[in-house]
């Protein structure tokens, strides 16, 4: 039998304290069977080189007892026709045996897809190990500040590290 797809969607308020909500249907939950998806809005205002964004509002989240605690985002290069942005994942192990990981982010302009990268085979060890990787997103040059606001789709894929 096949597994059964489980999205979150999460939105990111910009208020004092970023707020974060996940639901599946009308539940809200925060432990997922692999692969797990999260939407949000894209965390950079500016492609201006040097600008840089950290987000750990997706921690308290975890697929197949993988979570997502960090995603990074910087600009490497600003060019007059687009912007390179290396995005960077810390996931953490809690406790489940050892995993392997991927994270697919998808930067979205509504429903078409910009650019993507992956990050694949991050080994997350048993024993609240975490595991980092990096991968590089090019956007045209002034997208990210244009209307409408970007949006990313992160996709968790776990699998188990034999």
């Amino acid at each position: 039998m096949r597994q059964v797809l489980q999205f979150a969607f999460i939105t990111i308020c910009t208020a004092a304290v970023a707020q974060v909500t996940a639901r599946q249907g009308d539940v809200k939950q925060t432990a997922f069977a692999s692969p797990m998806v999260l939407e949000a809005p894209f965390p950079l205002t500016t492609d201006a080189k040097g600008s840089r964004v950290a987000l750990t509002a997706f921690r308290n989240y975890e697929c197949d007892g993988i979570a997502l605690v960090t995603l990074m985002f910087d600009v490497l290069e600003h060019r007059t026709n687009q912007a390179k942005i290396q995005a960077a994942a810390i996931v953490k192990n809690r406790g489940h045996g050892d995993r392997l990981v991927d994270v697919l982010i998808e930067t979205l302009s509504g429903a078409a897809v910009i650019d993507k990268c992956q990050i694949r085979r991050m080994d997350a060890e048993d024993h609240n190990k975490s595991a980092t990787g990096k991968g590089v997103i090019f956007l045209p040059a002034g997208r990210v500040s244009a209307e409408p606001q970007l949006t990313m789709r992160i996709t968790v894929t776990v699998m188990p590290n034999n």
